[in-house]
């Protein structure tokens, strides 16, 4: 691309040992620094989820400064798979490439991997690689926390944050981005967690100043309806953002591929009324980028949205699709 990036990362000294550790999710980001945005105004997010270990198929990809994508990357968690789209994913030409893991995403979540338990479910990655699931999840570890790409940034997060800033607009702060792979218990897949305290515990770590939250899973009652017409998202998610606790810009997730498409809530939202394709001043873009549709196939565009850098401007959805709420 032609342009020199650099990074640089940014702690707060603590005074004690223990509020080191505290502290540590909270204060500890990577500071992903670009020279220029293609809209002087802000930033242009690319959404992309569930591809399924079919991002290459994914036919044309519209400019912008950052792609997030909402994780469920692979199907099994293969090591295959995930070499496959950690190289595809890195040599997108956006100057900053985030990205979380999701429920088939099995390898990364280690307390499910390599859980004795479950050997009869993990007999075919050893099998196949001739190597234990402790050596098969560091592996899988090791691909994604790999930030090597030909250009620009590379971001894997899980519960933790990164901050990007633009050098030609260094009078506003910079833009802080949470993401996290938890969702309700869902067939007993990946990063499941009961409904209530225990999903309540993770989400309590999202920084209340985040600007745009990546969650595998949707809140509660938010492009969430599954085909049976269940909306299985989150609850403990869905206080967070109706008691204000949290109130990023923008909310990214996928897997709900039914759920596809996107809509704006702000205080003077009814179901009545869901201001589909729209944004309201003071209000959060909720966004379900799932790529691939119920039957798996990667049919669903990209949803492309634009972030002022002014805090006191709304999110804007630069492509419009419809959504059942």
């Amino acid at each position: 691309m032609g342009t020199t990036f650099t990074k640089t990362t940014l702690t707060k000294a603590p005074s004690t040992i223990a509020t080191f550790h505290q502290q540590r999710k909270k204060t500890l980001h990577q500071m992903l620094r670009v020279p220029k945005t293609i809209n002087p105004l802000g930033w242009t997010i690319v959404c992309v989820s569930d591809t399924h270990s079919k991002l290459h198929k994914i036919e044309n990809f519209p400019p912008g400064d950052i792609i997030i994508h909402g994780g469920d990357f692979s199907n099994i968690g293969e090591l295959p798979d995930i070499e496959r789209f950690h190289h595809e994913f890195s040599e997108l030409p956006y100057p900053v490439k985030i990205f979380i893991a999701g429920n088939h995403d099995l390898s990364l979540d280690r307390d499910l991997f390599c859980n004795p338990d479950r050997e009869f479910q993990t007999r075919r990655y050893t099998k196949k690689s001739g190597i234990s699931v402790e050596e098969y999840h560091t592996k899988a570890m090791n691909i994604v926390r790999n930030e090597e790409c030909p250009s620009g940034f590379l971001k894997y997060l899980h519960d933790e944050s990164c901050e990007v800033t633009c050098d030609e607009a260094l009078e506003f702060p910079p833009l802080k981005v949470y993401g996290s792979p938890w969702q309700p218990e869902f067939f007993s897949w990946a990063f499941n967690l009961t409904r209530g305290p225990e999903l309540a515990e993770k989400w309590a770590m999202i920084p209340t100043d985040t600007d745009v939250l990546i969650t595998h899973g949707p809140p509660h009652g938010i492009l969430d309806k599954t085909s049976d017409k269940v909306n299985a998202g989150c609850e403990e998610l869905s206080k967070l953002f109706n008691t204000g606790v949290i109130s990023p810009r923008i909310h990214i997730f996928g897997h709900i591929h039914e759920g596809y498409g996107q809509f704006a809530y702000s205080p003077l939202y009814s179901k009545s009324n869901p201001a589909l394709g729209a944004t309201r001043v003071g209000g959060t873009v909720y966004c379900n980028a799932s790529t691939c549709t119920l039957s798996y196939r990667p049919t669903n565009k990209p949803i492309v949205l634009f972030l002022p850098f002014d805090r006191s401007k709304p999110a804007e959805i630069l492509t419009s699709f419809e959504a059942d709420v």
